[in-house]
């Protein structure tokens, strides 16, 4: 189970909107898997360090998935 924290993520926050949650959701899973911050320039990446440098739709980009391959294979 995942649990978001409400006081950023509750509805009426500031992140509380749908999009918002979905990518802090996708970037917190990428420190799970062993990920760290990325800088954002000059490619995106859902792990870059603020929400507004990562990709608007919650997926990995290109450069997520090769450092997902180089990592785990």
């Amino acid at each position: 189970m995942l649990r978001l924290n409400k006081a950023y993520l509750g509805a009426g926050k500031q992140y509380g909107d749908t999009r918002s949650r979905q990518t802090i959701a996708a970037h917190e899973l990428g420190h799970a898997l062993g990920f760290c911050h990325k800088n954002p320039s000059p490619y995106g990446s859902l792990m870059a360090p603020h929400l507004y440098d990562m990709s608007s739709n919650a997926e990995p980009t290109s450069r997520d998935r090769r450092n997902y391959h180089a990592l785990w294979g």
